[in-house]
This record gives structure tokens, C-alpha cells and sequence, in this order.
């Protein structure tokens, strides 16, 4: 059985968070969010996505996208 495609939503305004997991949610994918950078980089690390979409701009978001290209 295969599973998923994992995609993880990372922003802190949670009406864009609700619209893109329903959004994507539709397309047969396992969407995770994340309101915050700490738990978006949990999620990364424990559920290892397909694809990440990161606010940049939300706290901590800067510092989770470089702690998550540098991990081995």
C-alpha cells in the first residue's frame, strides 16, 4: 500500500493555514501544520515531508528553513 505524499504548512496567520490544507487536502496529500517555526521543524524532522511551505517572514521562520537544509 503506498502511502501519502507528506506536505508540511508552516505559517502563524491560521487562515492561510486552514485554506491551504483543504486546498491541498483535495489532491489526496497528508497535509501537517505548523503555527510556528519550533513545531514546523519538528515536523520536518520527524515526519520528513515531500514538500515544505514556509513563511519566511513568521517567527523563527528564517532560522527554521536554514536549521532544515543543514540537517543531514
Amino acid at each position: 500500500m503506498a502511502t501519502k505524499p507528506v506536505v508540511i504548512v508552516a505559517d502563524d496567520n491560521a487562515d492561510i493555514c486552514e485554506l491551504l490544507k483543504v486546498g491541498l487536502g483535495r489532491l489526496d496529500l497528508d497535509v501537517l501544520v505548523a503555527t510556528n517555526g519550533r513545531e514546523a521543524y519538528e515536523l520536518i524532522v520527524s515526519r520528513r515531508p515531500n514538500l515544505v511551505l514556509l513563511d519566511l517572514v513568521m517567527p523563527d521562520g528564517y532560522i527554521t528553513c536554514g536549521r532544515s537544509r543543514n540537517r543531514n
